[in-house]
């Protein structure tokens, strides 16, 4: 009877090396955003900063490492020194950012009054820890993809089950860091378990490689993707666009991603509020759906190659799911109530609620999303040459994963800094659909050959532009009474017979705009008036006794000649100590 093969067990033991690894990827960068907010605070510019270098370091590795891994003849042994790096470097990156630390406060005094300046700090501050280690991150799937895919006719089930493993791992470790390892262990033990958990892949990895044969011999396995059957040989491949086409389209789709994610959170934090679990909660979802997608798109592609209508379909799908969201936010508050009511406000409860909402709000774009990224990489390595080799596969994957992730980083500097303050969420939401569906018309006006189907397929995305933008920007849908009302807070505050959006209406909006950092609001009625950030009030008229009295106190007890104020508020506290 014969012994079974290694390379029967080789793929799911690296995939339970790849779940480990996305799920301390994930911890590293929960960690990691923590320690260097404490360092250069939690503004909208230090945290863009911090993941535009962390996003920058994963593209570096994702291209460099792709690129010429070709020069190892054993991947998967590659594989296991990548992840024992990744565990090096982050071991030691809160000694790191302690260095990092000493460098900020003493630059500080002397930079302080230049913005410039200090974003550049906090710039190269978060490179000097951050880049080594994500740098080997972003190698880590192209050279998997390269040491387990033999063929083009392979690449489609090995890519995307590698992908939705690693992302379920990061689901795992988003969940697992936001709500037990940080609030229980600190960030040194949360860190050092994200250090263990890259070892442990790495170590399995190495035990694996020694069943490596240096050459991947054709031998069928039951985890390789079945035969797609053809009763004719296959035809030779349609006359698509130039790969850097697509390339540029696939980083179109990356800024797209960010774009979305900024304003969903900023619109939902404002509903959910702005904890650490509800944020945790917003990527968790996030990533489950990439998940999702991901495996969706391993069992499409047993049966169909992906094309570039397929990567066009996707667009134009992304834009109508983001545009349902926009349709039907104004009903999204009543989701919460009756959750909290029937789980007696408990902390289970409110975490399901706010699950529920994360998920009707992003979980249908976020599926899509999931299922594009393997689509466009086969589109871009298989169809393009039948007889890919797994270095061609390798090198393909890191050079799509670098560009969708260079477009990522612009995506979230650009939607962050310049259009949530200009747009706000609820428009750039808008928006950022019309780029999707402008991004649809484009794939298909450059790759749709007969006439007819590409004048229906331009026309059909153009004219679900216009709609996008008559959704967007028109007042029908977008409410800022709705958006502006804090749902967690007061979603039980009024005892009135009416629902919770008609308590949002029951105060009139005289101001509402979205910053950098939260979205401000005044609301008022007959004898109220209140200023409110991110829906919760900060200040009001029925407060002013509290608040001059803080100010009149203090000047009683010691009357000042300087005077902090943390929270500058309405200003009736500062008025009175000018006085």
């Amino acid at each position: 009877m014969p012994e079974p093969s290694p390379r029967r067990y080789l793929f799911p033991a690296l995939l339970v090396c790849f779940f480990l690894s996305g799920a301390a990827g994930l911890i590293d960068q929960v960690v990691w955003s923590k320690a260097l907010g404490l360092i250069f605070g939690h503004t909208a510019y230090a945290v863009a900063s911090v993941l535009a270098v962390f996003m920058a370091g994963l593209a570096s590795g994702s291209a460099w490492i792709g690129g010429h891994g070709e020069r190892w003849s054993r991947p998967i042994k590659l594989y296991a020194w990548l992840e024992f790096g990744v565990a090096a470097t982050a071991a030691i990156s809160l000694a790191g950012l302690a260095g990092v630390r000493a460098v900020y406060v003493a630059a500080y005094p002397l930079a302080a009054g230049s913005g410039t300046v200090l974003l550049a700090l906090r710039f190269v501050g978060a490179a000097m820890v951050l880049f080594l280690p994500t740098f080997l991150m972003g190698g880590t799937l192209p050279v998997l993809v390269r040491g387990l895919t033999r063929n083009a006719e392979e690449l489609d089930a090995r890519l995307s089950r590698l992908y939705w493993i690693n992302t379920a791992g990061a689901v795992a470790g988003t969940l697992a860091a936001g709500f037990l390892f940080l609030p229980s262990l600190g960030l040194r033990l949360t860190l050092g378990i994200a250090v263990a958990l890259n070892l442990a892949a790495g170590a399995l990895a190495l035990v694996l490689a020694r069943q490596e044969p240096a050459s991947l011999s054709a031998e069928p396995d039951r985890f390789s993707a079945p035969e797609k059957t053809e009763a004719a040989p296959h035809p030779a491949p349609p006359q698509f666009p130039p790969a850097k086409f697509f390339l540029a389209c696939f980083a179109i789709v990356g800024a797209t991603a960010m774009s979305y994610e900024i304003g969903w959170t900023r619109l939902l934090s404002t509903q959910l509020g702005s904890s650490t679990y509800a944020f945790t909660l917003m990527l968790g979802t996030f990533l489950t759906g990439i998940v999702l997608g991901s495996a969706l798109f391993e069992r499409w592609s047993r049966h169909r190659e992906p094309g570039a209508m397929t990567f066009a379909f996707t667009q134009t799908l992304t834009a109508l799911a983001a545009l349902a969201f926009l349709v039907f936010f104004t009903r999204l508050i009543e989701v919460l109530p009756p959750i909290l009511r029937a789980t007696h406000e408990s902390f289970r409860g409110l975490v399901l609620a706010q699950f529920a909402t994360s998920a009707l709000a992003m979980l249908p774009t976020a599926v899509i999303f999931g299922f594009n990224f393997p689509a466009v990489v086969v589109l871009i390595a298989g169809p393009r040459s039948r007889q890919a080799t797994g270095t061609a596969a390798g090198a393909a994957v890191g050079r799509a994963y670098a560009w969708n992730t260079v477009g990522a980083i612009v995506g979230a500097i650009a939607a962050g800094f310049w259009l949530m303050p200009r747009l706000g969420s609820f428009h750039l939401l808008a928006a950022t659909a019309g780029a999707n569906l402008a991004l649809a018309a484009a794939i298909s006006f450059a790759s749709v050959s007969r006439l007819p189907w590409k004048l229906f397929a331009v026309a059909g995305n153009l004219l679900l532009l216009i709609a996008a933008l008559l959704i967007g920007f028109s007042n029908y849908f977008y409410d800022p009474a709705v958006a502006s009302f804090n749902t967690l807070m007061y979603w039980n505050l009024y005892d009135r017979p009416m629902t919770l959006r008609e308590n949002a209406h029951a105060l009139d909006i005289v101001y509402f705009r979205d910053g950098l950092n939260a979205n401000i609001s005044v609301a008022r009625t007959d004898d109220y008036m209140a200023l409110r950030t991110n829906g919760k009030v900060d200040a009001s008229n029925h407060d002013a006794t509290t608040q001059l009295l803080l100010g009149h106190l203090a000047a009683l007890a010691h009357p000042p000649n300087r005077v902090l104020i943390v929270g500058f508020g309405s200003g009736m506290t500062a008025s009175t100590l000018v006085e």
